[in-house]
C-alpha cells in the first residue's frame, strides 16, 4: 500500500469523528456527526451495518468515538447521550444493543473510550 492509497471508502452524510479497527483487522467502525455508526467489512470493503446513534455531544465536549471491545471483535462500545448517562455495548453483527452500562451518579457523557 502506498501511504496515500485508501484502504476502503465509506459514505457518511456529515463529518466522520473516528474510524477504529477490531483487533483482527476484519471490521472497522466509524462514528459520524450524521448520528450513525457504520460497520465496514474489511474483506469485502463493503458497509455491513448502519446503526442509528445520537452522536451530538455538544459544542464543548469531545466527539464520540466508537471502539471494539478488546475481548470481543463482535461488540462495539460507545458513550451515550441518553439519561441517565452511560455507555452502550452494541453488536457489530446485528446492530442491536447488547448492554447498557449506567449509574445514577454518572454525571458526564463518556465520549472517548480508551
Amino acid at each position: 500500500l502506498k501511504p496515500s492509497q485508501a484502504v476502503a471508502t465509506i459514505e457518511h452524510g456529515k463529518g466522520v469523528c473516528s474510524a477504529k479497527f477490531n483487533r483482527r483487522g476484519t471490521l472497522a467502525v466509524t462514528t459520524s456527526y450524521d448520528n450513525t455508526l457504520r460497520v465496514l467489512d474489511m474483506a469485502s470493503k463493503e458497509q455491513k451495518l448502519r446503526i442509528e446513534h445520537n452522536n451530538e455531544t455538544g459544542r464543548w465536549l469531545s466527539s464520540f468515538q466508537a471502539v471494539f471491545d478488546p475481548r470481543r471483535d463482535d461488540a462495539i462500545v460507545i458513550g451515550s447521550m441518553l439519561q441517565p448517562r452511560g455507555v452502550d455495548v452494541i453488536s457489530a453483527g446485528s446492530g442491536k444493543k447488547l448492554a447498557r452500562l449506567q449509574c445514577d451518579n454518572f454525571g458526564v457523557v463518556t465520549s472517548l473510550n480508551v
